[in-house]
C-alpha cells in the first residue's frame, strides 16, 4: 500500500542521480533487483488514485528502463501514468512526458515522440524555460537527425545549446 509505494519512490529518487557515472552499475543492479516491487508500486498507485506519486515514480525510472533496454515496459508504465494524470502537478507531468518522449525516440516512434516532447517543452517553459526543456529540445533534435532532417536537427540542437548556455 502507501508504505510500499513510499519505499519504492524513495528508492527510485535516491538511485536516479547515480544512474550515470561511477555508481551507475550498482544503482542499475539495485533497481533491477527490485523490479517486481517497482511494478507492484506502479500498478497499486494507478489503481488507488495516487497519480502524483505514480508519475514521479515512472519518470524517475525512465533512465533505468532506457539503459536496461526495457523500453516497451517503460513506455507502458509512462503511458498509463500520463493517461491517469489529470490533476497531477505540471512538474511531475512534464517529467513523465519528457521520459516517455525519450523512450519513444529510441523505439523509432517518431510521431508520438515529437508530440510527447513538445508537450513537455511547453510545460518546462511555463513561465520560463528550465534546463529540462533543453534536454527535451535536444531529443527533438535527435529525432530530426534520425529522420534525416539535418537542417531542423541543427536548429534544435543549437536552440538547446543556447538555452543551456543562458541558464
Amino acid at each position: 500500500g502507501d508504505a510500499h509505494l513510499a519505499w519504492c519512490l524513495e528508492l527510485a529518487e535516491q538511485a536516479a542521480p547515480y544512474l550515470w557515472g561511477a555508481a551507475e552499475a550498482a544503482s542499475l543492479a539495485r533497481l533491477e533487483l527490485e523490479r517486481d516491487n517497482l511494478r507492484v508500486a506502479l500498478q497499486w498507485s494507478l489503481e488507488n488514485g495516487r497519480t502524483e506519486e505514480n508519475l514521479r515514480l515512472a519518470a524517475k525510472l525512465a533512465w533505468y528502463w532506457y539503459v536496461r533496454a526495457h523500453l516497451h515496459e517503460g513506455r507502458h508504465w509512462l503511458d498509463q501514468a500520463l493517461v491517469a494524470s489529470g490533476t497531477a502537478s505540471a512538474s511531475s507531468r512534464s517529467a513523465a512526458l519528457a521520459a516517455a518522449g525519450t523512450l519513444a525516440v529510441q523505439q523509432g516512434d517518431q510521431e508520438r515522440a515529437a508530440a510527447l516532447l513538445e508537450q513537455a517543452i511547453s510545460l518546462y517553459c511555463e513561465p520560463s524555460c528550465s534546463n529540462r526543456a533543453g534536454w527535451s529540445i535536444l531529443n527533438l533534435g535527435l529525432l530530426a537527425l534520425y529522420d534525416g532532417d539535418h537542417t531542423r536537427a541543427e536548429q534544435l540542437m543549437d536552440e538547446s545549446m543556447g538555452l543551456f548556455r543562458e541558464l
